[in-house]
């Protein structure tokens, strides 16, 4: 079923739009109405997911839901390492790339993020 950003991304935007309805009455009835929130571990399909469904249910990026619902339950160590954090453009275009920086700082004690995350980081 979680094919609808492969489908809108080749123009079958009817399909698309049929299968979101589709996903949407599946999770609605899984999470009780909207009671309990989604975890998707696919952000361009949790962004077509969050564009076409006409309910408030609560859908998560993984990301997004471990700064949510885990970073202040958890106990996490830093490590000595230094992480690069690419944010793919759907997490942008869901204003998330701070909950991705959250999260690295809390494993790692040097968090790099490009300032464009389309941008390669630059090699060395």
């Amino acid at each position: 079923m979680l094919t609808l950003q492969r489908l809108e991304s080749k123009g079958l935007f009817k399909i698309a739009d049929e299968k979101s309805e589709e996903l949407e009455r599946v999770l609605l009835k899984a999470s009780d109405n909207g009671k309990y929130p989604i975890l998707c571990d696919t952000s361009p399909c949790l962004y077509r997911m969050k564009r076409a469904f006409k309910s408030d249910i609560k859908l998560h990026d993984s990301v997004e839901f471990t700064h949510d619902f885990l970073l202040d339950r958890l106990k996490f160590r830093q490590g000595p390492e230094t992480v690069a954090v690419h944010v793919t453009c759907s997490s942008v275009k869901m204003h998330i790339s701070n909950k991705f920086k959250a999260v690295a700082e809390a494993c790692a004690q040097k968090v790099i993020m490009p300032d464009d995350s389309s941008s390669p980081l630059p090699l060395q």
